[in-house]
């Protein structure tokens, strides 16, 4: 678990980490370099946890890689903002970060403690960006977060 306090918004304990998989930490269906490392360090204090509805085709072959370090999440190419924030409810929204790029994050992005939005290569969709708590441009800065949370604090203190 990680806590720490935002001034203005309490204190906060994390223990989940939703991630999407493409265009957040992978682009053209394969992980961004950097990304992996960041988790594997990150996994020792909270749960990481990938989605993705698989538009690359790749993510299979990605969770027997990844799949015993990280869980890793296949849902339906349908309604995939709502099966997002069905899996965040069921993480706790109040203890998970999200972290995503596309209109298929933006309910996630909004429910959880804090929603991250990358804008990154792929870029990212308005409404993501509405409803993310903060905006970076690579998913490494958005991981570093977590090592560095005085970053994190003074983009989001009151």
């Amino acid at each position: 678990m990680i806590e720490f306090l935002i001034p203005g918004s309490g204190p906060i304990q994390i223990k989940h980490l939703l991630v999407d998989f493409n265009g957040t930490v992978g682009l053209d269906g394969k992980p961004i370099p950097g990304v992996k490392s960041r988790l594997t360090r990150l996994k020792k204090q909270v749960r990481i946890h990938l989605v993705s509805a698989d538009t690359q085709g790749n993510l299979r072959r990605l969770s027997e890689v990844w799949g015993k370090s990280f869980q890793v999440t296949t849902i339906k190419p349908e309604n995939e903002d709502i099966q997002k924030f069905h899996i965040l409810e069921n993480l706790g929204k109040h203890h998970t970060v999200m972290i995503g790029n596309g209109t298929n994050d933006s309910l996630a992005l909004k429910a959880a403690v804090i929603g991250i939005g990358v804008i990154g290569r792929e870029g990212t969709s308005m409404e993501a960006l509405r409803n993310a708590d903060i905006v970076v441009y690579d998913i490494k800065d958005a991981l570093d977060f977590f090592f560095f949370p005085k970053r994190l604090i003074a983009s989001l203190r009151k």
